[in-house]
């Protein structure tokens, strides 16, 4: 499969889980080749009535966040009589090989006509054309989006009803097949949601106010689903809302309205008193405030709104934006969310904010919704990228801050209590709108009705910076980086930057480089990304000396080392283009490190690979592919080359 399987690897990461005594792994060569096509983890327990399903499931979760992908076992065989030893004592591998041959799962008992129903919809979901029932949905591929989709055709097809929560501790056909054969035989069935959009994701007491769950951009709330394995017990029901699959709907105002009915049915059915607690992650965070905001006018407050790293829409890029190219759903709320006006709320909002970003920098995102909180932002900071909130390896870190933050044993790192007069907050969307339209010289007169007091906010500043870019206001835009020389450290490092940049594509470059030194040279905050992006304007610029020069920074020690690495091949590549050597192995070595991120995927094809890299294009891809398996993010990064290549051709 191109990568090299370790079993010692797999059994001494197995051996560190609490509860397991002596592991094994068998990993046949089986395919062509001689590649390995199934992995086997065999175990036996320190204590015989330890339960086999809980060492499964505690199994599955810490291996998934301390092996990388292509590693992790498709099947689990436990011994409840111990793994079988040699005379000298030590594991018999050629015994363990001849019982995991003859112990497959076996077939559930004159189940022939109800499991090949069950069987059928697995492989349909997995795109497979045979599987064995013990295999392990996620290493067969599968992932969150899937897992909803096979779990939503069983409810449809067979009105088999299996919680996310019970499939996550038990990702396998025979899982699947016991619990229809119960079904079957008993015709007990799984309490019903209510409404085919509500989705059990975690049971709980009916008479508590359960966390709803809203939908992301795909329209389902899979992002919560690495963190259900590893949720301890809220003392609440934990629920999904999705979007209908041909709902088409004209507004996100239409969107809130039709969640927020969802919430209320259930509430009232149960007699639930409490407000509803709500939480969303990105696009999903993103629709927590309108849906807050139509609860409260509904005369029902929320009690909680748990806000996951969204953006705003207040703040738009000017330009046209990229077309999302991922059809229905995820294209209307894209552009939905350009159109909508977001309205101030009186629910204190928890806001989770991951704080790592490469190479792109961001501005306190918290701050663009403390505009809007007339109760406040509690901030809540994790050291993690946005796309890392939802990948398996960082399901625990995600159940630890929903459980806590929702319980409030959890501090905020601070609370922002500032909120915009609606007048202000008005001035700002009508901004943003005619910026969406293209007429930027109208935003810049409605920012400028903008209180004078909040003419210094960085997001006010760096959005009047590309607007005036847009209108082509050199001056005004010389008088602005003339300002930050001046206010010195006093200006986020971030705006400092983009100011830069702004002046060198309006002919500015002398200025441009007396801000560099002046300013970021010595402003405290310095983050990998910032020195990333400052050695790629030098090298742009052909000064490769001055982008040597920053390599040799002392924070580079304390920075991420894929990223240090990215920019030494960097330099490397552009210094020496021709005689760069090595680069490509370095790429894919730093790009294998268990710590890579799609982030550092997408920045080496966008900044280091240059035309005729089209081989190692196809290594990078492959590589997303086996570390990321079922993430559209490979069809992201294949997106990225082809419009590369289009470019050059």
């Amino acid at each position: 499969n191109g990568f090299r399987i370790e079993p010692s690897e797999i059994e001494v990461n197995m051996m560190r889980v609490e509860g397991i005594r002596r592991a094994a792994v068998v990993a046949p060569r089986t395919g062509q080749g001689g590649n390995v096509t199934t992995i086997i983890a065999v175990f036996d327990a320190v204590d015989a009535g330890l339960d086999p399903i809980a060492l499964k499931t505690r199994l599955r979760a810490e291996l998934a966040q301390t092996l990388p992908r292509f590693m992790l076992p498709h099947r689990f065989l436990f011994l409840p009589d111990g793994l079988p030893v040699n005379a000298s004592g030590k594991v018999d591998r050629k015994a363990i090989e001849v019982l995991v041959e003859n112990t497959r799962a076996p077939r559930i008992a004159n189940a022939a006509a109800t499991d090949s129903k069950v069987e059928s919809i697995w492989c349909r979901i997995l795109a497979v054309s045979k599987t064995i029932p013990d295999a392990d949905f996620f290493a067969m591929g599968g992932h969150s989006v899937l897992a909803m989709r096979l779990l939503a055709e069983l409810k449809r097809e067979l009105g088999l009803t299996i919680s996310v929560a019970d499939f996550l501790t038990q990702p396998t056909l025979d899982f699947l097949e016991r619990a229809w054969l119960q079904q079957q035989k008993t015709a007990i069935r799984q309490k019903p949601t209510g409404s085919s959009n509500v989705t059990l994701l975690r049971s709980g007491p009916d008479d508590r106010a359960p966390l709803f769950c809203l939908p992301g951009l795909m329209g389902q709330s899979g992002w919560v689903h690495s963190a259900l394995g590893a949720m301890s017990d809220i003392g609440r029901a934990v629920l999904g809302l999705s979007l209908p699959q041909d709902y088409a709907p004209n507004s996100i105002e239409e969107i809130a309205a039709f969640l927020v009915d969802e919430i209320l049915n259930w509430h009232h059915a149960h007699k639930v008193q409490e407000g509803p607690i709500i939480a969303g992650f990105s696009m999903g965070g993103f629709l927590a405030v309108p849906v807050a905001h139509a609860l409260e006018a509904a005369g029902t407050p929320p009690s909680q709104v748990i806000l996951i790293d969204p953006n705003t829409n207040l703040f738009p890029p000017p330009g046209p934006n990229p077309i999302t190219q991922k059809g229905g759903i995820a294209e209307r709320l894209v552009l939905l969310r350009k159109t909508h006006i977001l309205r101030p709320v009186n629910t204190r909002l928890d806001f989770v904010a991951g704080k790592k970003s490469f190479p792109t920098q961001r501005l306190n995102l918290a701050e663009e919704w403390a505009l809007l909180a007339r109760g406040g932002v509690a901030v809540h900071v994790v050291d993690l990228f946005h796309l890392e909130f939802t990948q398996k390896r960082q399901g625990a870190k995600l159940a630890h801050l929903l459980v806590n933050v929702n319980s409030g044993a959890r501090h905020p790192e601070y609370v922002l209590n500032d909120p915009w007069s609606d007048a202000d907050i008005g001035q700002l969307s009508l901004a943003a709108q005619e910026t969406e339209r293209g007429a930027y010289q109208d935003a810049l007169d409605h920012l400028d009705q903008i209180s004078a007091a909040r003419h210094d906010v960085a997001q006010v500043q760096l959005q009047r910076l590309r607007l005036l870019e847009k209108t082509k206001a050199v001056e005004a835009v010389v008088h602005m980086a003339q300002a930050m020389l001046t206010a010195s450290h006093n200006t986020a490092a971030v705006l400092v930057l983009q100011t830069i940049e702004t002046l060198d594509r309006l002919g500015k470059r002398a200025l441009a480089n007396d801000l560099e030194r002046q300013v970021l040279d010595t402003h405290p905050e310095q983050t990998s990304g910032l020195l990333f992006l400052r050695i790629q304007r030098r090298l742009n610029a052909g000064d490769t000396e001055f982008a040597m020069q920053l390599l040799q920074q002392p924070r580079m020690a304390e920075m991420s080392p894929i990223e240090t690495e990215l920019m030494h091949i960097l330099v490397a590549r552009r210094a020496q283009p021709c005689g760069a050597e090595g680069w490509e192995n370095r790429l894919i070595t730093a790009l294998s490190h268990p710590d890579a991120v799609h982030v550092h995927y997408g920045t080496s094809m966008r900044s280091i690979l240059s035309k005729g890299d089209d081989a190692v294009a196809e290594k990078i891809i492959a590589l997303a592919e086996k570390l990321f398996s079922g993430d559209p993010f490979r069809q992201e990064l294949q997106d990225l080359w082809k419009s590369k290549v289009a470019k050059w051709t």
